[in-house]
């Protein structure tokens, strides 16, 4: 036993030199200084990345050479794959190896995180995805350019898409074509359509085949945005219902020959913002470029719907408008009691309409 134990303490010592002379486990993480961060200000083009039983968003951005100098990547849908997430996104060398490339990763050929492969593979193919659309993006700017060809400014009409949990507001300019000239999208009323709305957003491809339409967009047949499809339908479909509220104004010109004068009063549509959504606030401006009268569409979200209804229940309120041909001072004007700010937005979208 005696001599036993002095043979240990021989194999022990031999161990606390060993452990000394290797200390590369420990200095390993240094290395995880690789820049991945998606920089400041630049556009972001974002894919749908798959893991084992749900999705994750995967949004990069790309330098001016087309090359991918940065990458992010959202939470995973499902909790199953959250902890297989945390590993790909705490690596900075896995995220490394997508900076500089153009579309032309391989998922069976990256250096996946240990423990998280079919998560490595998913943020891959999502890299490609999101590069492709960010090629497509640079390559059709049509939807920027479209407007300059009309003679004068088109009227913009909003309805409300759907997403999976809430709404969003959509707007459409239709030129004297009848056609539609631009599509904008607001912001979604929940964080959790937030994401897809963004995808839907961030794709001039999908959002150009509305250019030129005239209410006729089958949903069902539309390209949609991988991994967007209920947001990508939501749009098509407001786009129809608000190009028919073009044509239904077209249509009834009854408001607009009332005046004896030869031109008529005009419309325009503005957003207003409440405390947590937004609202149409229309503004009828007439001969004398006076205003002549104002209404309020719907809240975007239930909270601001309460406050809005206390807005639209007050006649007084809408008196202190009519006739004004000059800019209001929001702060100046007689508010709702209880809806301050859904009262000063409405005074913001009359000026809005003044200054055109």
């Amino acid at each position: 036993s005696s001599k036993g134990v002095a043979a240990a303490v021989n194999e022990a010592w031999a161990a606390s030199q060993a452990a000394a002379e290797a200390p590369a486990a420990e200095e390993k993480p240094a290395a995880e200084t690789s820049s991945v961060a998606i920089p400041e200000g630049a556009a972001k083009y974002t894919a749908e990345g798959k893991g084992l039983t749900g999705t994750f968003p995967v949004a990069i951005s790309v330098d001016e050479n087309g090359a991918v100098n940065g990458i992010e990547i959202g939470e995973a849908s499902s909790e199953n794959d959250v902890n297989f997430l945390k590993m790909v996104k705490d690596n900075a060398t896995f995220l490394a190896q997508f900076i500089g490339t153009k579309g032309d990763v391989d998922p069976e050929k990256i250096d996946v995180v240990t423990g998280a492969t079919v998560s490595s593979k998913g943020v891959a193919a999502a890299v490609n995805e999101a590069w492709a659309a960010s090629q497509a993006a640079a390559e059709a700017p049509a939807a920027e350019e479209a407007p300059a060809a009309e003679t004068e400014e088109p009227k913009t009409y909003t309805a409300e898409g759907k997403g999976q949990t809430g709404t969003f507001p959509v707007t459409v300019a239709v030129g004297d074509d009848g056609a539609v000239s631009s599509v904008e999208i607001g912001e979604a009323s929940t964080e959790y359509d937030a994401t897809f709305l963004n995808m839907v957003k961030d794709s001039a491809t999908f959002l150009n085949q509305f250019i030129g339409t005239k209410g006729d967009v089958d949903p069902e047949k539309i390209d949609v945005v991988a991994g967007a499809t209920v947001s990508s339908k939501g749009v098509a479909a407001a786009v129809n219902e608000a190009w028919a509220a073009s044509q239904a104004a077209a249509e009834a010109p009854a408001a607009e020959e009332a005046p004896a004068a030869a031109a008529g009063p005009k419309t325009y549509t503005a957003e207003g913002k409440g405390q947590t959504g937004t609202f149409p606030v229309t503004v009828t401006i007439d001969e004398n470029g006076a205003v002549s009268g104002v209404e309020i569409g719907e809240a975007s979200t239930p909270a601001d719907a309460i406050y809005l209804a206390k807005v639209k229940g007050n006649a007084s309120f809408f008196e202190q408008f009519i006739g004004v041909k000059e800019i209001i001072d929001p702060e100046a004007i007689d508010v709702i009691a209880g809806a301050t700010v859904s009262s000063k937005s409405v005074a913001a979208a009359v000026n809005e309409a003044l200054a055109q």
